[in-house]
């Protein structure tokens, strides 16, 4: 039998089936929390764990890895530093965006004569904010980004130990420690962080400088010609701002044109997932928006607020190594159908969240992409 197909039926539609009854299960569950005067919060942990249970158990059956649906910050053979989420699909999408932030920086076709800007947002009493920086390769060189840090550069015993632990070729996964060793050494730590993935960008992603069969790549550029460019999106958590996903792309300058245009055309956005050792912190600040979610009593309007700014964070911590979106759906669904709605289920909302930096236009956007309907 196909992996993609069972009894004849494609992929998504046996997802499809799935999704709705773990959506049921869920809202089972719910009703039941509420009649026993349960603790939301409690439930919010109990429901996200049970639906990644039950999509392991059908995963394998339907042809999907069951270690998509494990937690990051559980998987023992994840290197606790960080995930790179490399995107392709909506690659478009976000430089037009990181493009729009860089257009307000003054600058010619080799040079950028202001080099950072940052855009604020505030959505109902929460504030969000975009950072662009422009990073020359000097400017790479004098931050330590050329290349990776050694442990042993610190002098602390902490830090050594994990060196010398790292040496014998073991992973490294006690979260308390990478969180101890950014609020401790966080210059250390970025170096170590931005390094890694800049020689992923630089490696994996050349830049074509022609069309057709005949692309010429980025042996035929010097290094200094490059540019780098870091996008930051922060958010208010618990009255901090957080920083919740980075981009991070690469182009190459040419006399006779605009960088900015060069980006657009030729560039690959790496998105870079929130830090690993943050999503506890993450999933505690969601339990209690699905709380608030089910308290709902007010108009339409304040539900998807609440339940999109859920789904919001959900996405930006990414929680899980993939299908975050069939967790997340399973979850919005499930909110909804408890206060007697239903809605269509065919978008892509994670691609939403990542090319919407910024709370208050995502949300904009997730209330035209829910259209509610009442369960008659």
């Amino acid at each position: 039998m196909s992996a993609s197909v069972q009894n004849g039926a494609p992929l998504n539609q046996l997802l499809a089936a799935q999704l709705d009854h773990m959506i049921d299960v869920n809202v089972a569950d719910i009703r039941k929390s509420v009649s026993e005067k349960n603790d939301l919060q409690e439930l919010f942990h109990h429901l996200i764990k049970k639906t990644a249970n039950m999509s392991q158990q059908m995963a394998s059956g339907l042809g999907i890895n069951p270690a998509e649906f494990v937690r990051k910050d559980e998987d023992v053979k994840k290197n606790i530093i960080g995930f790179t989420y490399y995107n392709n699909n909506n690659n478009t999408q976000i430089l037009e965006f990181l493009s729009s932030q860089m257009e307000q920086l003054s600058h010619d076709n080799m040079n950028f004569t202001e080099k950072r800007r940052e855009v604020s947002d505030i959505c109902s009493g929460i504030s969000s904010a975009f950072e662009i920086e422009v990073l020359e390769p000097s400017d790479i060189r004098q931050l330590g980004w050329d290349q990776e840090p050694s442990f042993v550069e610190e002098n602390d015993a902490t830090v050594r130990a994990m060196f010398s632990l790292n040496q014998r070729g073991e992973q490294l996964t006690d979260k308390s420690i990478y969180r101890e060793i950014k609020q401790k050494y966080p210059s250390f730590y970025k170096r170590k962080k931005m390094a890694m993935y800049l020689d992923f960008l630089n490696t994996q992603t050349p830049e074509p400088i022609g069309k057709g069969k005949n692309e010429e790549y980025i042996g035929n550029f010097s290094d200094e010609q490059a540019l780098y460019i870091l996008g930051t999106a922060r958010l208010q958590v618990n009255g901090k701002r957080y920083a919740t996903s980075q981009y991070l792309t690469r182009m190459y300058r040419q006399q006779s044109e605009d960088p900015v245009d060069r980006l657009k055309k030729y560039s690959t956005v790496l998105i870079l997932d929130q830090d690993v050792f943050l999503v506890d912190d993450m999933m505690k600040d969601i339990a209690k928006l699905f709380k608030r979610a089910i308290e709902w009593t007010s108009d339409v309007k304040e539900l998807k607020n609440r339940v999109g700014l859920l789904c919001y964070k959900f996405y930006h911590a990414q929680p899980y190594k993939l299908r975050n979106d069939f967790i997340v759906n399973a979850l919005e669904g499930a909110i909804y159908r408890y206060h007697g709605f239903d809605f269509e289920k065919s978008d892509c909302l994670q691609d939403t969240v990542k090319i919407s930096p910024l709370l208050g236009p995502f949300i904009e956007k997730y209330h035209s992409m829910r259209q509610l309907e009442i369960i008659q």
